[in-house]
């Protein structure tokens, strides 16, 4: 089920948000709208992906407690649904907040399988959106960015 969610967004580094991240053992693998590629980074990486409308990006969850963060960047204003699909075992929450790290909120409403996302109104800036794990096995995931 999706979530509406509007807010403003307030200036913030990607330097800070990293350097809240951590690192982790993730294979990630993007596919980045504006030139058509995928990218695949495997081994010891930052845990936070930079995405922006088109992006796809596919991630394996390493625990059953793990979670992953986003940062997705917006050049023009505008609707946006950010959207998540786990695999059919695993249950996911997807985390939204504002570039000051205030929470807007949040889409926990599906099961095992089911999509989590929400519909963001917003202007130009950065958003972040956390993906995590709340089911009892640790597989795979899809997030996608999309204009409305």
């Amino acid at each position: 089920m999706m979530t509406s969610i509007s807010r403003s967004l307030l200036p913030c580094t990607l330097a800070l948000a990293l350097a809240a991240c951590g690192t982790s053992d993730d294979t990630s693998t993007a596919t980045n709208a504006g030139t058509g590629t995928t990218t695949t980074d495997v081994g010891t990486t930052t845990d936070a992906t930079t995405m922006q409308d088109g992006d796809t990006v596919k991630r394996m969850f390493q625990t059953k407690t793990d979670a992953d963060l986003f940062h997705i960047e917006f050049a023009v204003a505008g609707t946006y649904l950010i959207a998540a699909t786990p695999d059919l075992d695993d249950d996911i929450r997807l985390e939204f907040y504002n570039a000051d790290a205030s929470e807007l909120g949040f889409s926990d409403n599906g099961g095992a399988g089911e999509p989590e996302g929400g519909e963001i109104m917003t202007q130009p800036g950065l958003l972040y959106v956390v993906v995590r794990n709340i089911g009892n096995s640790n597989g795979s995931f899809t997030i996608t960015v999309t204009k409305q």
